[in-house]
């Protein structure tokens, strides 16, 4: 959700048409999905959202001046420093603007090819950042409702990505990490990959030949 890539090992293009093979030659049991700018972008005013969320830290914390994008580890910071009570403040806010200033959303259609793909061979998850009343109506618009084993959103964790809370709420000690697999397209999704100790794929890294 809107983290620039810069300076981050992509990985090697591969066709959609091989993904299935993909999973199952290297024991890919567990795929997990982000939700924003992978399955679907959202259509939102971010610079409203991000003078929201600003105002939330800036009451806890006066010396914090926002300034553009509130990036996702300064809301995990707060979120250590200041607790509970700070988590449902920022909870509240968070939901509240995105369902005022959700206009719709675009689909991805490579990430409905792979979630077709891997559904045969595979248990598929959602980690997102945002609200579950946010992502659940546009799943069931694109008849995915029921396509995801586990749906772990923001009112779910108390940090988010990237840090790989929510990758715990998922994992099952029964499968070792080498059987989850995140799809993502940020270098937060990657980072929170990295920190879980699983792989990851950036959505961008599909070549479109479903031909």
């Amino acid at each position: 959700m809107r983290s620039v890539l810069t300076n981050w090992i992509y990985w090697e293009q591969m066709k959609i048409t091989d993904f299935q093979q993909y999973l199952q030659k290297n024991q890919k049991r567990e795929v997990i999905f982000d939700f924003d700018e992978t399955i679907s972008t959202l259509l939102i005013n971010w610079a409203e959202w991000d003078r929201a969320v600003g105002q939330v830290l800036h009451r806890y914390d006066p010396a914090f001046v926002p300034l553009g994008i509130i990036e996702a580890v300064q809301q995990n910071i707060f979120m250590q420093r200041f607790g509970k009570k700070f988590r449902d403040d920022l909870l509240h806010t968070t939901c509240k603007y995105e369902k005022e200033l959700v206009s719709g959303h675009r689909v991805n259609s490579v990430a409905l090819i792979l979630i077709k793909k891997a559904r045969s061979v595979a248990n598929l998850h959602i980690w997102t950042s945002n609200h579950l009343e946010t992502i659940y109506p546009i799943l069931q618009e694109l008849h995915l409702d029921s396509a995801f084993k586990r749906m772990i959103a923001r009112g779910d964790v108390t940090f988010i990505k990237p840090h790989p809370e929510g990758f715990y709420l998922l994992f099952d000690e029964n499968n070792p990490k080498s059987a989850y697999l995140l799809i993502g397209d940020s270098k937060k999704d990657a980072e929170a990959a990295k920190s879980a100790g699983v792989d990851f794929m950036n959505i961008s890294s599909f070549c479109e030949d479903i031909g």
